[in-house]
């Protein structure tokens, strides 16, 4: 490296972990734990996840949090244009250098939770395929999966990097210790796929776990269709909110709805769900129907 910065960088030296320690070191800028910013060292996950997402000349990456851009340029490759989100403004000014005359590249400083991403694909037809790629900041990673499950239809699969812990849960079945809300929300809406673990070792810095690599595919009319999605998401709160409590009990005294106990047991027995049943027992499908079923009982 100059110190003109007349570098040009390759996606798979931007992988490397000599160059990224030295990048960091030159530009004064160290990892923030609280964003969760653990850089991707390994050119191989990093093709993993560009086969993963096979994105083709017609398609649009979102990604968010490009860290120092190595996947972003592999994605770039192969895809019509990349929208990269990041939230570091040190991270902004180096990405905008690193990724100069890169003319399928975005970059937009904002929040992921805030930031509205319609205007990234904006221009885009109907039929364009929109893609999300993320390594999903741990702290956050299951809310921002739920809030874009939830407000971007558009975006038809997501590959993404989580920690291994909250990749279980987004496994798990109903009746596993880890089958919980974030389950519920995420399964009603997407299939979710295992596509393998990822070592600490591929981040700099290393962080204390390993990962998990999932593919998460929309599901383009989920079933049944809800009549009432604010309640829906009430409803599953509520029920995992006092888990081991029985459903009845659980659901007509949790913080957020007002439903009496006897509601709750007809709308049970309607639907043929024992009023002996934990939320860990219901599927992501019968808290829909259940919810559905609830619509219109609170007091």
């Amino acid at each position: 490296m100059t110190d003109e910065w007349n570098d040009t960088y390759t996606w798979e030296e931007l992988a490397n972990p000599k160059v990224v320690r030295a990048l960091l070191t030159k530009k004064d800028i160290r990892a923030r734990k609280y964003l969760g910013q653990n850089f991707l060292i390994d050119a191989n996950i990093i093709r993993k996840i560009v086969d993963a997402a096979r994105p083709g000349t017609a398609d649009l990456v979102v990604e968010i949090g490009p860290g120092l851009g190595c996947l972003t340029l592999a994605l770039a490759e192969k895809s019509r244009e990349v929208f990269a989100l990041e939230k570091d403004p040190r991270l902004i000014k180096l990405l905008k250098e690193l990724l100069r005359g890169k003319d399928n590249i975005t970059c937009a400083k904002g929040d992921a939770l805030t930031f509205e991403l319609q205007q990234a694909w904006s221009g885009s037809g109907p039929d364009s395929r929109i893609i999300m790629v993320s390594n999903l900041p741990y702290r956050i990673a299951q809310t921002l999966m739920i809030h874009f499950l939830e407000a971007y239809p558009r975006i038809e699969e997501y590959v993404l990097m989580v920690q291994k812990e909250v990749g279980g849960r987004l496994l798990a079945g109903p009746g596993s210790r880890e089958y919980g809300i974030t389950t519920v929300k995420v399964r009603y809406r997407a299939q979710v796929s295992n596509l393998g673990v990822v070592s600490r070792n591929c981040f700099f810095p290393r962080p204390r776990v390993d990962s998990l690599l999932l593919k998460i595919t929309r599901v383009e009319k989920p079933s049944p269709l809800l009549t009432n999605p604010g309640l829906f998401s009430r409803v599953i709160d509520g029920a995992f909110g006092q888990r081991r409590k029985l459903l009845t009990n659980a659901l007509s005294t949790a913080v957020g709805l007002e439903i009496e106990r006897s509601e709750v047991e007809h709308a049970l027995s309607r639907l043929g769900i024992s009023l002996l049943a934990r939320a860990e027992d219901l599927a992501p499908e019968e808290f829909a129907r259940l919810a559905n079923d609830l619509s219109g009982k609170e007091t």
